[in-house]
């Protein structure tokens, strides 16, 4: 997991040209975890940030944010992820936002019907079924 380096202050905010500042404890608290790296580079090539952030921004003037940049995880690797974030985030009051792009270059119907199966196994908590794409519960 890379984490926007708690050396970089401000996330530039290309759609609307104003910058996010960076929340150097939230991000300190993320980086103190042995599973995050912190990388300044981390979201040059990754766009969520982008989509997400003139959102935050216009809800809330005074945003500042700690982003993570992850790459495939096995469930085990996602749980011990949210623990760390769970205990950075709540002490702060922080609001989580998560983003993914799970369906590029396919026809609009089939992303959508793929969507609708990740959001049915998000609202059931069926991790195990949602990160390997199976319809089939696994065994326990």
């Amino acid at each position: 997991m890379k984490l926007v380096s708690a050396r970089v202050r401000m996330f530039q905010n290309i759609i609307d040209s104003g910058d996010v500042p960076i929340d150097p404890d939230l991000t300190a608290a993320l980086a103190a975890s042995p599973l995050v790296e912190a990388d300044a580079e981390a979201h040059l090539l990754e766009h969520s940030l982008e989509v997400q952030v003139p959102f935050l921004a216009r809800l809330n003037p005074d945003v500042a944010i700690a982003a993570l940049c992850l790459g495939p995880l096995d469930l085990a690797a996602c749980r011990a992820l949210g623990k760390v974030v769970a205990r950075a985030a709540a002490p702060a009051g922080a609001l989580v936002v998560a983003s993914s792009d799970m369906s590029h270059y396919i026809p609009a119907a089939q992303a959508r019907e793929k969507d609708h199966r990740a959001i049915e196994r998000i609202l059931a908590l069926a991790s195990a079924r949602f990160l390997s794409g199976s319809d089939v519960p696994p065994p326990q």
